[in-house]
């Protein structure tokens, strides 16, 4: 049922895909709260940690400036921990699906179900994902990504990029792992993801 993608990318790789710092003018304000308070928390010996704590901080500001994000559980609005690493694995378990298939359920239709995952870019992340007859994976502007969490079976994934929608399936049980354990959810035990969640980090 699942299939393990390819996780060849990096940190990097995702400020290319879209998630800049410099996108953000409205969370300068917090940006710089943040950064001031990190200076006082960090010892002259940990004055090398800085610049990459000011960098995280900057991609989390990004995200939650950017990128409206829905979670609803049993028709009801529910806050995930941290919305940036939220979205961050949501993008990597796209990313991991390996074929297009016919949709279980209508693009729509996700919405109006008791339990989902709906997140719309203000600047669409370039992604390297599985999109239509291709035999390998291109690069595409993803524009929206909605995801149905229905009990008693798998998750259903969807995503467009400028009028074209697909559903993509075998994705990499660990990635939507990161996805579905998010407390918020309270999926912990509920199957079939209790099963994922319970799985090891640990990669062959």
């Amino acid at each position: 049922m699942f299939y393990r993608g390819d996780h060849s990318g990096t940190s990097r790789d995702w400020i290319r895909q879209g998630v800049s710092p410099l996108s953000v003018n409205k969370g300068f304000t917090t940006l710089s709260l943040l950064c001031d308070n990190l200076h006082r928390s960090l010892g002259k010996h940990d004055a090398m940690k800085l610049p990459i704590a000011i960098l995280v901080a900057c991609i989390s500001v990004a995200w939650a400036g950017d990128v409206p994000l829905r979670v609803v559980r049993h028709n009801k609005e529910v806050a995930v921990s941290d919305a940036g690493s939220f979205t961050t694995n949501v993008l990597a378990l796209l990313r991991s699906c390996s074929v297009n298939h016919n949709p279980i359920i209508g693009w729509n239709e996700i919405v109006r179900s008791d339990s989902f995952i709906h997140i719309r870019f203000t600047n669409p992340p370039v992604v390297k994902v599985w999109w239509g007859g291709s035999s390998e994976r291109h690069e595409r502007p993803i524009d929206e990504i909605r995801i149905w969490l229905p009990e008693g079976r798998w998750p259903a994934i969807q995503a467009r990029s400028g009028e074209q929608m697909r559903s993509c399936g075998k994705y990499d049980p660990l990635a939507l792992k990161r996805v579905v354990s998010d407390p918020a959810l309270g999926l912990s035990s509920v199957r079939p993801y209790d099963s994922i969640i319970k799985l090891n980090e640990t990669r062959r």
